[in-house]
């Protein structure tokens, strides 16, 4: 799945906040490509659990997302000498 390093690229990049609307968005897309616009087979949980739970071990870009923005927090806290631990 190449779409999925790509837009967490972008969005890591980006200085700003990306909407739950985007995300919804791009999971709607998947949806779509996957079922053809049937009805889905499987819950859209079991997309991103991993192949050992059952899943398809999609990657979820919301929670990437989430996580490059705290990488930044972090980064910026310990430029500016604040003490987490």
């Amino acid at each position: 799945m190449a779409v999925a390093p790509w837009f967490n690229y972008v969005s890591m990049m980006i200085p700003m906040t990306i909407s739950t609307g985007v995300f919804e968005q791009y999971n709607q897309i998947i949806k779509d490509y996957l079922w053809n616009g049937e009805k889905p087979t499987i819950s859209t949980q079991k997309l991103y659990d991993s192949r050992r739970e059952g899943g398809l071990a999609l990657p979820n870009v919301e929670l990437y997302n989430t996580a490059f923005e705290m990488a930044k927090l972090a980064k910026h806290w310990a430029s500016h000498g604040t003490n987490l631990g």
